[in-house]
């Protein structure tokens, strides 16, 4: 019998940071990473909100955690997902 897995793509982002995953419907986290703007914001010792407008961004985090999950498709013959 075949179990129909549901997967939401997530993303989380705040001011300075940014998160995508892939979750199943059973709650595992079946991808995920992260991106962060530490390195703009070090020489400022904390969150300059213009910087972070300008530096926000999900591109690449998007890819990164979509091609790093296999997902059966079709015949149920697992696949890397492609964008």
């Amino acid at each position: 019998m075949a179990h129909n897995v549901r997967r939401v793509l997530a993303v989380e982002t705040s001011c300075d940071d940014t998160s995508v995953a892939i979750v199943a419907n059973d709650g595992t986290v079946e991808s995920c990473t992260s991106a962060n703007q530490d390195l703009a914001h070090a020489p400022f010792g904390g969150v300059v909100p213009e910087v972070a407008s300008r530096n926000h961004t999900v591109a690449g985090a998007d890819d990164q955690v979509v091609l790093s999950v296999t997902i059966p498709v079709g015949d149920g013959r697992p696949r890397v997902a492609m964008p």
